[in-house]
């Protein structure tokens, strides 16, 4: 077996247990909201949305170590590209073949912040997620994803 060959193989078997480790690794701070959150300003919830743009257009072109330099230092320390992309194909497929997005609501304290996303998927079906993302010198990075139930919306 060649060494990519080996190599492929071992990603195979451990990326259901990365999977299962990031969703073990410290997390930033539960960020919902109320409490010292406020509705992000526009110029924040435009660079919120940059950043988390940036990452779903550069994980659709297949270009998942571009697509990591939007994480937080955090995740860029705890994966590689390689893994980081495994990460993201077997543990957030809707987010990795997204065909579109939509944002909702966004709030930050000025060093944190959540942006409610919904990804529509290659089957139009619709997946919530709520990016966590933490200030880091003058960029805003991803610090973390789950998946949410969607917000109600009042008439």
């Amino acid at each position: 077996m060649s060494t990519s060959g080996r190599l492929r193989w071992h990603l195979q078997l451990l990326s259901p247990i990365l999977v299962f480790l990031a969703g073990c690794a410290p997390a930033p701070p539960p960020i919902e909201p109320g409490g010292e959150q406020q509705t992000s300003l526009p110029a924040v919830r435009t660079a919120l949305i940059s950043v988390v743009e940036k990452q779903l257009n550069a994980m659709h072109a297949g270009d998942y170590a571009r697509a990591r330099t939007f994480a937080a230092a955090g995740l860029r320390q705890q994966f590689s590209d390689e893994t980081f992309a495994i990460m993201i194909q077997r543990g957030y497929p809707a987010i990795a073949t997204g065909r579109d997005a939509f944002f909702g609501k966004a709030a930050d304290n000025g060093g944190q912040a959540f942006l409610d996303v919904r990804i529509t998927d290659t089957a139009g079906k619709w997946s919530w997620f709520r990016y966590a993302l933490a200030l880091e010198g003058r960029d805003w990075r991803i610090a973390g994803v789950i998946p949410i139930v969607p917000p109600v919306v009042s008439l």
